[in-house]
């Protein structure tokens, strides 16, 4: 199948460059994080006590991740214009950053947790 046949038959093809791989593993990350979402709840807490605790966590998330999204940027900066810079390459770079984006909802969930909240529909 040639590729302007591929982009014909599978529109969404198109939004990713051409990439189908690429396409399923963003729908997938997306679905799975549709999944494990839900507002955070807590006994006695108010939105402004909420919005402050969920900001100092994802700023701990982005302390924790920061190194590696570094790390990640330098891989894909020294692949430019070399034999590893292919759709393979840029699969592996999806799944790295899907890795650092679980690892910053880890941290998050964690300092959350720690604060003594609860998703919303899980026991306090």
């Amino acid at each position: 199948m040639t590729r302007a046949a591929s982009l014909r038959l599978y529109p969404i093809n198109a939004l990713f460059g051409g990439n189908m791989r690429r396409a399923v593993l963003v729908v997938g990350l997306v679905l799975g994080g549709c999944a494990g979402g839900g507002d955070w709840v807590k006994e006695g807490a108010t939105d402004d006590e909420l919005r402050q605790d969920l900001a100092i966590c994802r700023d701990q998330g982005s302390l924790v991740t920061s190194r590696d999204r570094r790390i990640e940027q330098d891989i894909r900066a020294s692949r430019v214009g070399s034999p590893l810079s292919t759709d393979l390459g840029t699969f592996r770079d999806d799944v790295r950053e899907s890795r650092v984006e679980q690892r910053f909802d880890d941290v998050v969930d964690r300092c959350m947790r720690g604060r003594g909240y609860a998703r919303a529909g899980e026991d306090l």
